[in-house]
């Protein structure tokens, strides 16, 4: 079956649609920044709470650093990190696939760009 331009273009996002994607993508962006901006400082808090509270010592001394990047930082003391990283991780997904959609409908309007010309006889 060949399409014409007709039929490709009720097939194209309208403006308003693809604004929305925009908007979408900028709360989204804000979202995972902020979410990455509190894992940070949570992250910060359970070094200083390593470094200084000797429940967390190893033979009467402070962790490496080391050690506290393998065994705290990703989960926290205990587990409360977790969920953070969780939501992180769903945001970005989210936000990854709305990027993913505003491309393809780039390309969409790229591809009915060119078939348009190509049937008036012009080149872009």
């Amino acid at each position: 079956m060949k399409s014409t331009l007709g039929d490709i273009v009720k097939k194209l996002p309208d403006f308003e649609e693809m604004l929305a994607i925009a908007q979408e993508v900028r709360d989204l962006s804000l979202q995972k920044l902020l979410i990455e901006n509190a894992l940070k400082t949570k992250e910060s808090d359970i070094y200083k709470e390593a470094m200084v509270n000797e429940k967390y010592f190893i033979g009467g001394k402070q962790p490496a650093i080391s050690y506290i990047k393998s065994a705290y930082e990703h989960g926290g003391f205990s587990g409360e990190l977790v969920q953070a990283r969780e939501e992180l991780a769903k945001v970005s997904a989210e936000l990854d696939y709305k990027k993913q959609v505003m491309s393809v409908y780039k390309e969409m309007i790229g591809i009915f760009q060119t078939l348009s010309a190509n049937e008036r006889g012009v080149s872009l």
